[in-house]
């Protein structure tokens, strides 16, 4: 499924252009080209950064236009400045003048495989397939580049691939005749493939035993063929996954990491899936440099919170847990660098949604006690009901109710007359006793 910053370029960049069956293959070239933008120009200037998805598919339409059959790209469509726009499709026009000329060696054209003889009773070794790996988008870009000059050229040479399929099946019929019973040339497929089962040294003198032609000669077309020494043992050594040698990679953090990361300082789980997608809103901002000064300035911020009543009240506890955020980390971090960063970091994340209800369910706990507190005693004086009566305009409720001194006379002498009668109940119940 198509992303939709992409499908929203395409259809402004491309106008009246309906897609077609190679409109994810189109889209794919964009989305490597964006990653690859990103790399090189992490943040763009004079806010351009809405427009960087349209930078990329006009780039990408003007370069593949007649691989896709696309109609020509409107530059007045991408909602940048037309200077500043016109000045960022120069850089990356020089992404893709960079990538065709790194992707295509300057060398002669290349000529038809030249097929070793083979004993027909030697046994086929087997081919393997190899498992599609991930590219970053600098290969995907260059692959891409390969796949439209590789296009180009057939279509110029498509004239002359008759003539060579019969001429090389006259030089097959005539090397079977002249080598004798038993030998046959090798086939296209075979030719491509290398066995891993047979050495070099076993090709060579096989090809000395049947072929007339000199040593030197045979190792030059073999080094064509199959590239040179240094090349083929970087091959092997690609291809060989018990040879294969992993290095930690100390600029990125993973999600694994990440999420350790914040269970080792005892970050809550719902709070640390809210920090994960905040940590990846912000990575690109990091590209240059490494993700664990983003990665510290998140726990960091969550854990001043949390933890902000010990923080306040133990002596050394600040300095104790900066120690050992720099001991968790893996980027090698400074601790000057480090604290730089989480200063930083928490200026910028202060108001996500996160932080926000992490402060109410751990800082605010005393304040929000007695706001309430204020409000029942509040209730309690005025009664229920006021504070809609204070909405609809009314001023005067219990709370700025004031008496009179008529009213005040009124009162002592009702709480006077009240007591006596009192006092002279109590007198008549006493001798009825």
């Amino acid at each position: 499924m198509l992303k939709q910053q992409i499908t929203q370029a395409l259809k402004d960049i491309i106008p009246g252009y309906e897609g077609g069956p190679k409109i994810s293959k189109l889209a794919s070239y964009v989305d490597s080209m964006y990653h690859l933008s990103l790399r090189k120009h992490a943040v763009l200037p004079n806010n351009s950064e809405i427009g960087r998805y349209h930078l990329c598919t006009y780039v990408i339409a003007e370069k593949y236009q007649s691989l896709f059959d696309l109609p020509a790209p409107d530059i007045t469509r991408i909602p940048i400045q037309p200077q500043v726009a016109a000045k960022l499709l120069d850089d990356f026009r020089d992404f893709i003048n960079q990538l065709s000329a790194a992707s295509t060696p300057n060398s002669s054209p290349k000529k038809p495989l030249r097929t070793l003889p083979m004993l027909a009773g030697a046994p086929s070794t087997p081919t393997k397939t190899k498992a599609k790996q991930t590219s970053s988008p600098l290969k995907r870009l260059r692959q891409a580049a390969d796949e439209y000059e590789s296009d180009e050229n057939d279509e110029k040479n498509g004239k002359n691939t008759n003539n060579n399929d019969a001429t090389n099946t006259t030089n097959a019929t005539g090397a079977t005749s002249a080598t004798g019973e038993g030998i046959q040339p090798f086939s296209p497929l075979r030719s491509s493939i290398k066995s891993p089962f047979v050495t070099r040294n076993d090709e060579l003198q096989e090809t000395n035993s049947t072929s007339t032609t000199s040593p030197s000669k045979i190792m030059h077309d073999n080094q064509s063929e199959f590239g040179s020494p240094s090349k083929r043992q970087k091959q092997s050594s690609l291809e060989s996954p018990a040879k294969r040698k992993y290095r930690y990679d100390f600029k990125t953090v993973l999600i694994t990491d990440f999420i350790t990361f914040c269970n080792t300082f005892y970050v809550p789980a719902p709070f640390t899936v809210r920090m994960l997608s905040t940590f990846y809103f912000h990575k690109h901002k990091f590209v240059k440099k490494t993700d664990w000064s983003l990665a510290c300035g998140i726990v960091y911020t969550a854990y001043t919170r949390i933890n902000h009543q010990l923080l306040a009240n133990k002596i050394g506890a600040k300095a104790e847990f900066m120690t050992l955020l720099l001991q968790y980390q893996k980027g090698g971090l400074l601790k000057s660098s480090l604290q730089s960063w989480c200063t930083l970091v928490e200026e910028w994340i202060k108001d996500e949604s996160w932080v926000q209800d992490i402060e109410k369910q751990y800082v605010y706990v005393n304040e929000t006690a007695e706001e309430d507190q204020q409000r029942r005693e509040y209730t309690a004086r005025v009664g229920r009901g006021w504070n809609l009566m204070e909405r609809l305009g009314s001023m005067i409720h219990g709370e700025f109710l004031y008496q009179s001194e008529h009213q005040n006379e009124y009162y002592q002498r009702w709480t006077d007359n009240t007591s006596q009668l009192l006092i002279k109940g109590r007198e008549q119940l006493g001798q009825e006793l």
